[in-house]
């Protein structure tokens, strides 16, 4: 199966080759680079912010894996110091004593006793030799200790500036994250608003049977007036006004012509 894929593969290849001539691989690489484009177009913002996020957060073992190696790098300048440091006061104590011996090589005398032990002058010179070659060996290896000192130094100096910059721009990263975070999460609300859909069909027909009963009211209204004005009504007499009173007139009026008749009238 892999040498079926291998030589499809190869076959391909040489297809494009006649097709496309050298620039065959130019279209190839600018495919590879469309499709990764159009794969990242298809995916969400909110999930890139996570990757985003994830690889911020990723960078906490290196931090710490450099917090190490620069506590590592301090030790081992704390140790190289001193032993540096020692080294520098064994060599003072060599250039005394050398200093010393040159002292006793220059006065000419032609024995020397040390410590109870009988030396000649060629022994004195012989041991003044040996001891400046020994100092100069041992300068030599403190010059290597204090380069390597500097820099080991100079190691962890660098590491320091790396963790500090490093932690800044995982500082600043976080910042900028949460701010692409807030500013999807604004605009996801602002196209959720957007996108919101009112039916007001159903508010539209209520206003319409508003309408509608409105106009029926009013026409119930303009019949019961039609009505009323289609009742009879008594006629108006258009002749003389008669008193309101007119009763109590008559009665008054005959009541005085009974008390005004004549006397003889009633014995008639």
């Amino acid at each position: 199966m892999i040498k079926k894929v291998l030589i499809s593969t190869a076959a391909l290849a040489l297809v494009g080759t006649f097709v496309f001539g050298r620039d065959a691989f130019t279209y190839v690489k600018t495919s590879a680079h469309s499709v990764r484009d159009a794969i990242r177009s298809q995916v969400p913002l909110d999930e890139e912010i996570k990757v985003a996020r994830d690889l911020v957060n990723n960078l906490l073992p290196e931090i710490d894996q450099c917090k190490r190696e620069i506590a590592e790098a301090e030790v081992d300048v704390d140790y190289r110091a001193r032993e540096v440091a020692r080294q520098e006061e064994a060599l003072s104590k060599q250039k005394e004593q050398i200093l010393a011996r040159k002292l006793d090589v220059e006065s000419g005398n032609v024995r020397y006793v040390v410590n109870g032990q009988t030396y000649s002058q060629a022994q004195l010179e012989q041991d003044l030799a040996r001891r400046f070659k020994h100092f100069k060996l041992a300068e030599q290896r403190l010059n290597a200790e204090r380069k390597l000192l500097n820099t080991r130094r100079q190691v962890v100096d660098n590491a320091k500036e790396k963790l500090e910059n490093m932690m800044t721009a995982k500082s600043e990263l976080q910042v900028k994250i949460e701010n692409l975070d807030a500013r999807l999460q604004a605009l996801q609300a602002a196209e959720a608003a957007s996108n919101v859909n009112i039916d007001d069909s159903r508010l539209s027909r209520a206003k319409e049977l508003i309408t509608e009963l409105n106009k029926k009211l009013d026409v119930r209204s303009k019949l019961l007036d039609t009505e009323e004005q289609m009742l009879p009504l008594i006629p108006v007499q258009t002749g003389p006004v008669v008193p309101e009173n007119l009763t109590e007139q008559i009665d008054q009026y005959f009541d005085n012509d009974q008390h005004s008749e004549p006397a003889g009238n009633s014995d008639a």
